[in-house]
């Protein structure tokens, strides 16, 4: 699932997108046999009238090899032999001149997880951060891919915390009979196309940060304005149940329990309600 999450210029627009990705054909290069690997965002990716060549992967025993194009240089996608303390090498993108394009990520744990009926390795990697108010929470799962996406590993980036930016995020993997793994973020494998906008004539009272968020969010309102309730709703308009740490201008409500994905949060004023568009991103 992919969140665009709002801009700045757009502040109360935020949407979520469906990419199916799979192998659709093979295909021979420098001698080697090659999977392409192609995306949609067609629900079935069997019976997709539009696919998009994404590139080509191949494995050899426990590494697998990236290429973007037919001519590219092969690249390193996943290790499956690493152990704790191992390091796997991402190339993020500058966030200052003083920080390296070059980042290791350090295994950190390495735990069982059923894919199917087979156990699995999955491989939870040291967070790292960068100095823009961004960081990066990997985990691998042997033979899935990064819950960023298959292909996060090849092109990685920080996601911030303090400002809005897209995610990614890996809800299902499944082969042409049954789904072998869910993440237990999402309900469903895959979401309808989802466009949400709350448009208001009034400026907003309160402050609400971060988002998007993780464990919690903070809720600010002016000295002169009383906070009288708040509720979360999801995307269908169910109200969810949430711990809130309640005082008269401030709130903050504790969020560890909610999935990865869309809110909508409303705040009664003492003379209107506000809403908000919210996102979790893991």
């Amino acid at each position: 699932h992919e969140f665009s999450q709002n801009s700045f210029d757009f502040p109360y627009f935020m949407a979520i997108e469906t990419s199916t990705y799979g192998y659709c054909g093979d295909t021979i290069i420098d001698n080697s046999n090659w999977q392409k690997m192609c995306s949609t965002l067609e629900p079935n990716f069997l019976q997709a009238n539009n696919l998009n060549l994404e590139g080509y992967v191949t494995q050899d025993e426990s590494i697998v090899w990236y290429k973007e194009h037919a001519d590219s240089i092969p690249y390193l996608l996943y290790d499956w032999s690493l152990e704790v303390g191992d390091s796997f090498y991402y190339e993020l993108p500058f966030t200052s001149e003083s920080e390296s394009l070059f980042t290791y990520l350090f295994v950190e744990e390495i735990d069982s997880i059923i894919v199917g009926t087979v156990y699995k390795k999955k491989y939870t990697f040291e967070t790292v951060h960068s100095m823009a108010f961004q960081s990066l929470s990997e985990i691998w799962i042997e033979d899935v891919g990064s819950i960023h996406g298959p292909l996060f590993s090849f092109a990685p980036y920080y996601i911030q915390t303090e400002a809005p930016t897209p995610t990614h995020f890996t809800s299902c993997f499944s082969n042409s009979i049954s789904t072998l793994w869910s993440s237990e973020d999402f309900d469903d494998c895959y979401i309808d196309p989802q466009y949400n906008s709350i448009n208001e004539l009034n400026e907003n009272l309160s402050k609400v940060y971060p988002n998007p968020f993780t464990n919690q969010i903070t809720i600010e309102t002016p000295s002169l304005e009383n906070i009288y309730s708040i509720n979360i709703k999801d995307t269908n308009g169910r109200l969810l149940n949430i711990n809130v740490n309640h005082n008269i201008n401030k709130s903050t409500i504790d969020t560890r329990n909610l999935k990865a994905g869309i809110y909508i949060l409303e705040i009664q004023l003492e003379q209107k309600t506000e809403q908000r568009l919210l996102i979790k991103s893991y």
